[in-house]
């Protein structure tokens, strides 16, 4: 589940889930719990998420956990924690 979120943590949900439902064709907010891989999000689409997701909030490249990969919220956990 979703951690309350500051004024910058919204950017990164927002980001998460913009380029989410960019690549998958669907509203990926609303799925923020389930599974990415069965969402349909394969490691090819897990690479071009993470640039695109590095690039709008300006952050160089990520070394984020395994158990960041889990669902869109783990994500959007992972990469606030990372960018702080």
């Amino acid at each position: 589940m979703l951690t309350p979120m500051s004024q910058d943590d919204d950017a990164v949900a927002t980001a998460v889930f913009s380029a989410l439902s960019g690549l998958l064709g669907l509203d990926a907010r609303s799925r923020a719990n389930d599974d990415l891989a069965a969402l349909g999000l394969d490691s090819q689409g897990l690479l071009r998420l993470l640039l695109e997701v590095e690039r709008a909030l300006g952050l160089p490249p990520l070394d984020l956990p395994d158990a960041a990969f889990t669902s869109p919220a783990t994500l959007v956990t992972a990469i606030r924690d990372a960018a702080r």
